[in-house]
């Protein structure tokens, strides 16, 4: 009879707190945030002791759902509701596989070349020129193939294939770098550095290149047959010495830009009695042998070394020193 009264007591309790929350609220609703609202003001005990109060559903569960679940259910709804169209891309596809090998070639050699004609304008040939606008044209072409190849949803792990998500990815992420990139600022006004200088966000894709992670697929696919113990240590060692290869590539073109960009300044913009072009006499050597000075000259003031053959000689060079 007691643990009854206690019952009809914690009831009468609960019904006044239930009322007080609805003329809060203004309305009965159902929805997570009333029913989040009605819990907190009962303890678990006022809840236990309620025997007639309907079976309260957890939200935790569905609260704590992955981002991985909600991301695969709404890609597969898209799915659906807009399918895929004939035209889009699959990422395996060879001629994809091919056309990337090009590309590939084609940045290094963008980021190789933009410099060198900076600082030796005189070695653009014809030749060269139709070599640049040919692997601008690659660029272009890569552009327009970014709107149309699949992706794989780092969240689901699925393909998408749909062209709004696909576009929508590409614009957020490297589709200003490459329009800027393959937009001919020069042709309007070819005495600003900047507009020549601005090719060299592809140095960003070249250095993505060299990532570790570029590796693994060729690595599996070499070892698929060899032992899973011998496969983890030949890759664990591949690995490592693909770091020191890619420190190696990186210093090496930073000593090139640098050296490059040495050889710009001390014909163009030192304004010393005597230069480091003109007391070393590279006026009566050919652009690659100028290129090979400046680029020792930076390695060993980069590497802090300074063997003292070369120098910086006007108060410009020394501040660029």
């Amino acid at each position: 009879m007691r643990k009854l009264e206690n019952s009809l007591f914690a009831a009468s309790q609960m019904h006044g707190k239930l009322s007080q929350v609805r003329q809060d609220h203004g309305r009965k609703s159902e929805s997570d945030d009333f029913q989040r609202k009605i819990l907190s003001q009962f303890s678990r005990t006022e809840l236990q002791t309620f025997v007639g109060a309907p079976p309260i559903q957890d939200h935790t569960r569905h609260r704590r759902r992955s981002t991985r679940e909600n991301s695969r259910r709404m890609s597969r709804a898209i799915t659906v509701a807009y399918p895929a169209a004939w035209y889009v891309i699959s990422e395996k596809a060879r001629p994809l596989k091919i056309f990337q090998v090009v590309l590939g070639m084609c940045v290094i050699y963008s980021c190789l070349t933009v410099v060198y004609f900076l600082a030796w304008p005189d070695s653009l040939s014809l030749g060269w020129t139709v070599v640049n606008w040919m692997v601008e044209g690659v660029f272009v072409i890569d552009i327009v193939l970014k709107f149309m190849t699949e992706y794989r949803d780092p969240n689901t792990n699925e393909m998408v294939r749909h062209l709004p998500l696909i576009a929508k990815r590409y614009m957020t992420s490297w589709f200003i770098p490459d329009m800027l990139a393959v937009t001919p600022f020069y042709l309007v006004n070819n005495d600003l550095l900047w507009m020549k200088l601005i090719r060299l966000v592809r140095l960003f894709k070249f250095i993505e290149m060299l990532e570790v992670d570029k590796i693994e697929k060729p690595l599996e696919w070499v070892l698929a047959g060899v032992a899973v113990e011998k496969r983890m240590f030949i890759t664990f060692v591949v690995k490592n010495v693909y770091k020191i290869f890619r420190l190696i590539i990186v210093a090496l073109l930073l000593t090139y830009y640098v050296g490059c960009f040495w050889f710009m300044f001390s014909e163009n913009y030192s304004t010393g009695e005597e230069t480091f072009v003109d007391k070393y006499e590279l006026d009566k050597y050919n652009a690659f042998h100028q290129m090979l000075i400046c680029s020792y000259f930076a390695l060993t003031t980069l590497s802090t070394v300074g063997y003292g053959d070369l120098l910086p000689l006007s108060n410009e060079e020394r501040i660029f020193a």
